[in-house]
């Protein structure tokens, strides 16, 4: 009878450290890098992506608290990698690779991230009454957002003869944005810039 509950005994342990053995865990700290603490309310998604492009599945996701911490416990599955998405509105988007390799079943891994507060500028450039056919302007992005799919380009703009036009630039909340313009055949040159405030709009008008 001992002998029969001690065998019982081995099995369940046996059966329970291999289910632990083939899980992995993801875990880490999403942070508000404008207001500095956790990203509160911010929705996580960890998305696992099959060999050999098959559709995408979703592993799990889950609603931030105040100390930015979340955790996801899933079964260890040969995949080409996870994608760890963070959304939260007025805040840049955080998409993430993880390789499939980066994980051990041994430990945790922790990945952890930050992004900050969106705030617009408003560049408003206005020219009603040009010297000539060829008067303009030149303008481009000295500081500001960069990477995103929202972001104002780093080129430089040409505006001729009568202007009354209005660019909106998405930036980073808290942080500077600026233009270095010329007004074409004149020595007027310089730098505009402005500070950017979070969930809202600041304006730079040049009117030359």
């Amino acid at each position: 009878m001992r002998k029969i509950a001690l065998l019982t005994l081995l099995v369940s342990m046996f059966f329970a450290c291999k289910k632990n053995d083939i899980d992995f865990t993801l875990k880490g700290t999403i942070t508000d890098a404008t207001f500095s603490g956790g990203l509160t309310g911010a929705t996580v998604t960890l998305t696992q992506v099959p060999i050999g492009g098959s559709t995408p599945k979703v592993i799990g996701s889950s609603t931030l608290g105040s100390d930015g911490n979340y955790s996801f416990t899933f079964p260890r599955e040969k995949v080409e990698k996870y994608v760890i998405t963070v959304e939260k509105t007025n805040y840049f988007s955080i998409n993430q690779d993880i390789s499939f390799s980066d994980f051990s079943t041994e430990s945790a891994l922790e990945r952890s991230y930050s992004t900050t507060a969106k705030s617009w500028v408003k560049l408003v450039f206005t020219n009603v009454a040009p010297a000539t056919i060829g008067d303009g302007l030149t303008f481009n992005k000295q500081e500001g957002k960069v990477g995103c799919s929202e972001c104002c380009p780093q080129e430089t703009h040409t505006l001729v003869g009568i202007v009354d036009t209005t660019f909106i630039c998405v930036n980073d909340a808290n942080t500077t944005y600026s233009y270095f313009f010329n007004v074409v055949n004149t020595a007027i040159q310089g730098i505009e810039s402005i500070t950017t405030v979070p969930f809202d709009t600041v304006t730079i008008t040049k009117t030359y």
